[in-house]
């Protein structure tokens, strides 16, 4: 067995932590990809919440703090709530500032009860799991084509990836 700090001792899960570097890479060249190709904003907030997600997880593993902790897990509620917004806003050019500012609020909102709840970690898991299954119910909504293997296989992905 590993021992904590056995790689470095500046970094308490080295594996963990970079293993964030890949998502890290992918999002900056998702951000590149939508300004070369002039998607909306929508689509960059996308990748931009992997990046901070990324960033996150690398502090949390790299610390195993409650400050990273936050950093890890705040992002991942931020995300659910973008791509909510992607999905329903699936084909409309215009913004939906209620919907938008409704998604900004829930986020805040748990940014801030995350922060003064002592038992932060259950309200964390079930804000993000709400958030997942909702991703994956309007998923199969929008597009039902996909079948429930591949939409369980991605949201699988997502899951192992955030859990990093």
């Amino acid at each position: 067995m590993i021992s904590l700090g056995s790689y470095s001792p500046y970094i308490a899960e080295f594996f963990n932590t970079i293993s964030n570097i890949p998502l890290f890479c992918l999002s900056v060249l998702g951000i590149c990809q939508c300004r070369k190709q002039g998607y909306g904003l929508r689509f960059q907030l996308g990748y931009w919440t992997l990046l901070i997600i990324a960033l996150g997880s690398a502090a949390f593993h790299g610390t195993l703090t409650r400050a990273g902790q936050a950093a890890d897990e705040v992002p991942m509620v931020l995300a659910t709530s973008v791509f909510l917004y992607q999905i329903l806003e699936r084909g409309r050019s215009e913004v939906n500032r209620t919907l938008a500012g409704f998604l900004l609020v829930y986020v805040t909102a748990f940014a801030l009860v995350y922060v003064l709840l002592p038992q932060y970690f259950g309200f964390f898991l079930a804000a993000y799991i709400f958030g997942v299954l909702t991703i994956y119910y309007l998923s199969s909504k929008v597009c039902p084509s996909l079948n429930i293997a591949h939409t369980a296989t991605l949201t699988s992905v997502l899951h192992l990836q955030s859990a990093t």
